[in-house]
């Protein structure tokens, strides 16, 4: 969804699984925001209940390896095919090098009726914000992330007024000042 117009410098305030709101202000806009339930980087094969990968490498003992993951990539380094996965309880991939990677010599079989223990499945979710179809931030934390859109200084279902203090301004919740001024008609009403 597209958020602003051009000139206006958005803020998007946005929280994962109640900690603490964070703010991350664009210098560019309009500004589109997406969030997802899935963690950042991960490929097309991701499944938060896991699955079973079964491939050739010389590193396994019978040249076959089976892993539990919630998702896998393969990568070439030094004309050497390797694949590496996110292990179950996991969220993000190691580091693209051989050392966290095992070398595979067939295609990846996979078996979906095979998940990850209940216990160990840990949910992602990110947000990311674009203009002009590129990324310009993006943020992982544990689910769920909620955020809001500003185009002024304060998000909406807020008003800015004038304040002598730094920044100049506050944000006061317009929900909050409808029910006082409903309160204050109704007790005007009854005298």
């Amino acid at each position: 969804m597209s958020y602003c117009n051009i000139g206006d410098k958005p803020k998007v305030y946005f929280q994962f699984n109640n900690e603490g709101q964070q703010i991350y202000q664009s210098n560019v806009a309009p500004i589109d925001v997406s969030s997802q339930t899935v963690p950042l980087n991960v490929s097309s094969q991701y499944n938060t209940n896991g699955y079973q990968i079964t491939f050739n490498s010389p590193q396994g003992a019978y040249g076959q390896i089976q892993i539990v993951v919630v998702d896998y990539q393969l990568f070439t380094y030094q004309g050497v095919n390797y694949i590496y996965g996110i292990p179950c309880g996991e969220t993000s991939f190691p580091a693209k090098t051989p050392e966290y990677g095992a070398v595979i010599t067939s295609p990846v079989v996979i078996d979906t009726t095979v998940h990850c223990p209940p216990s160990n499945t840990k949910k992602k979710c990110n947000i990311q914000v674009f203009n002009s179809g590129s990324v310009i931030f993006q943020a992982q934390g544990d689910c769920p992330v909620t955020f809001q859109v500003a185009c002024g200084n304060c998000p909406g279902g807020q008003m800015e007024s004038s304040s002598p203090n730094y920044p100049g301004y506050c944000c006061l919740d317009c929900g909050s000042i409808e029910g006082q001024l409903s309160q204050l008609i109704n007790q005007i009403k009854s005298l």
